[in-house]
């Protein structure tokens, strides 16, 4: 009776978190990287080495290669929060792939519980001779 509580809890969970993960909106699979850049203005700090020129890119793999990808000013909270988005993605999915293996592992054992004792009961049964062994 508890292994049955534990299946609908394990599953509970699981629907939780593919709520979660259907909530979550756009995802963007890499690292935000702020960089500087020096400008053509000659007589600018940039010139002298202080960092005054920002901007982020998001470095992802393709391919297995590390590819940059320019993210405009004006986006930048946009892609960190897609950034998140995919983090959290991630966390989800890893907790609904460990419950699954729970999930799994409660059907094998309550199989293989039901299986002993089916068993034990059959080699505890009286055998009793058959009908044609009489005549």
């Amino acid at each position: 009776m508890t292994e049955l509580k534990s299946e609908k809890r394990i599953r509970a969970g699981m629907e939780l978190r593919l709520k979660k993960l259907g909530n979550l909106g756009p995802v963007l699979q890499g690292t935000a990287v702020k960089k500087y850049r020096k400008c053509t203005a000659k007589d600018c700090p940039c010139h002298s080495g202080r960092k005054v020129h920002p901007f982020t890119v998001v470095t992802t793999k393709e391919e297995g290669k590390t590819k940059p990808l320019y993210v405009p000013v004006e986006m930048e909270a946009e892609v960190e929060a897609w950034l998140k988005n995919f983090r959290e993605a991630k966390r989800l999915l890893a907790e609904i792939s460990t419950l699954s293996r729970e999930l799994v592992g409660t059907h094998a054992s309550r199989t293989r519980a039901a299986s002993q004792r089916r068993r034990l009961l059959e080699s505890q049964t009286p055998q009793t001779p058959s009908a044609s062994s009489t005549d």
